[in-house]
């Protein structure tokens, strides 16, 4: 009976041969497809977008994997509001208060923005409100001692002490609380009526072609039915010079103890946003999911995620952008994982949830939406790998110059981002790697330069307390490009990406526990 037993196992499936089984070819000939000229780029909302989705979830269904939507589909619907604001009409006014009452009026080119789906008319005063933050588990709060309700808040991008590496708030990285959603949501949660934020990064969206530069032309879209409901307005340097000229010092005072420095904006009367919407209709984006459910009758309706993104910029006249890297390169790998996964006759105990979010060029909507209707339930949700722009190395390029130094050689490198809140997934990285043979390069988790913490789809599982990692090979010079094109691709280092995901899936599923989310982490090694 011991050589039965020696044979059985000898062909018995493994984790190790699953792994092996991946196939770079099969990648590759997906990343061709999404991003061949006939899809046009991928955007969202587009024809392009819905032929991408089609065939990610054609390859789900071939896998055999089950759908993970309402009615047995593998499609959640993504209900998008499109819109167009009237630059010309829209309008932001400061009455100020004084001996000589000043009243200014700006329009939006090279003022401000604002990005809300509404037509709205707002008059209120405004209030002081720091960086907009409020984590009781760091000891800080921006609205303390101040009354926000019915009125404007004024804030700081970013977080305190920014530049310090013993900062509680993630050294010289991101926490949760650096951005503009969050800020949004906890002025909204205070009673305001709309949220003036000073020192945002004004992404240009010029992109490069044969023919010279050109601006991809994205388009405005909102969730409908979204949690945000009063109006984010990026304020621009005049602006923030005539509301708050001693900003500079405000600055310095907080980041000093940390401590806020909030007030009532005496000198400001009022202020009055004229935001007006010319143009709005409906339409529609959709992830694309899939699921094997777990074998252990205890741990089953828990999930571990696999994700990426499928769209991308769209085209223009002089061109469109293939979005080979991004992210046909992480949607292609979350399909080669969902049909190695279902082929290998391997039973994770967990189940596994494969999805590839629409939308989110225009602002994370897909894995936003997914938050607020999940597929499967997000307290039971054990952790969330993100792959986004696995395919390239990353070079010095003009998105990163003089942000961060990079690298001499990065073509067996990957940057694991998210690790600051979940230092057992960084574990476990480190662990199943010594399979795989990466890089791991942990420094961005420490960087808040580009505010990569967040950029991608593992953020809004972040902001839910939930670990989750993003997968991420690097800027190079075809980012948001023409030229980011299959042919530049490196496939034996997306391949390994795509084991060292899979490994992490399995562990995930498997391990007795779940990791933690860490709302107060020690300091963390840049490097493994």
């Amino acid at each position: 009976m011991r050589w039965l037993l020696a044979a059985l196992l000898a062909v018995a499936p493994s984790i190790d041969s699953a792994v092996e089984s991946v196939s770079a070819g099969r990648m590759e000939a997906d990343v061709a497809f999404l991003s061949s000229k006939p899809l046009a780029g991928r955007m969202s909302g587009r024809n392009g977008g819905d032929v991408a989705a089609e065939f990610l979830a054609a390859g789900m269904r071939k896998a055999g994997l089950r759908p993970a939507a309402a009615g047995g589909s593998y499609f959640q619907s993504i209900p998008l509001t499109e819109f167009e604001t009237d630059q010309e009409h829209s309008a932001l006014r400061m009455e100020a208060a004084g001996p000589a009452e000043i009243e200014k009026t700006w329009r939006p080119a090279g003022n401000f923005s604002c990005r809300f789906p509404d037509s709205v008319r707002i008059t209120a005063g405004v209030v002081f409100a720091g960086y907009g933050i409020t984590a009781p588990e760091l000891g800080y709060d921006d609205y303390a001692g101040i009354d926000a309700r019915g009125k404007f808040v004024l804030v700081l991008a970013g977080e305190p002490q920014r530049t310090q590496a013993d900062s509680v708030f993630n050294g010289r990285g991101d926490t949760i609380y650096a951005g503009s959603r969050v800020k949004t949501l906890n002025a909204q949660q205070h009673g305001a009526v709309g949220v003036l934020l000073v020192g945002c990064r004004v992404g240009s969206l010029v992109r490069s072609t044969s023919g010279g530069e050109v601006r991809a032309s994205l388009p405005a879209q909102a969730l409908v039915g979204g949690r945000i409901t009063i109006p984010l307005v990026n304020v621009f340097a005049p602006i923030a010079d005539d509301l708050l000229p001693d900003r500079r010092e405000l600055e310095r005072k907080i980041d000093a103890a940390p401590k806020p420095q909030s007030f009532e904006l005496a000198r400001v009367k009022r202020i009055t946003l004229d935001h007006r919407v010319v143009r709005s209709q409906r339409v529609n984006s959709v992830n694309v999911a899939g699921w094997i459910e777990g074998s252990d009758r205890a741990l089953r309706d828990e999930t571990v995620i696999l994700c990426a993104h499928h769209d991308h910029l769209g085209s223009v006249a002089e061109g469109y952008f293939p979005g080979a890297n991004d992210n046909a390169s992480g949607a292609a790998a979350v399909i080669e994982l969902a049909r190695t996964f279902a082929a290998s006759g391997l039973h994770p105990r967990r189940s596994v949830l494969f999805i590839v979010f629409g939308s989110e060029e225009v602002g994370l909507l897909g894995s936003h939406y997914y938050i607020q209707d999940p597929l499967r339930p997000l307290d039971k949700t054990v952790g969330v790998v993100n792959l986004d722009m696995i395919g390239q190395n990353e070079t010095p390029n003009p998105q990163t110059d003089g942000s961060w130094h990079v690298p001499a050689d990065t073509s067996n490198a990957v940057n694991p981002i998210g690790t600051h809140y979940a230092p057992e997934l960084r574990r476990m990285i480190e662990a199943v790697n010594q399979k795989v043979g990466l890089k791991l390069d942990f420094r961005l988790d420490a960087d808040h330069s580009l505010d990569i913490f967040q950029r991608c789809d593992h953020y809004p599982f972040a902001l839910e307390r939930i670990p989750a990692i993003w997968l991420f090979a690097g800027f190079h010079p075809e980012y948001h490009r023409t030229t980011d094109t299959v042919d530049r691709l490196n496939m034996p280092k997306m391949l390994k990406i795509a084991k060292l995901a899979m490994r992490l899936a399995w562990e995930l599923a498997n391990q007795p526990g779940r990791p933690k989310f860490e709302s107060k982490p020690g300091p963390l090694k840049e490097t493994a």
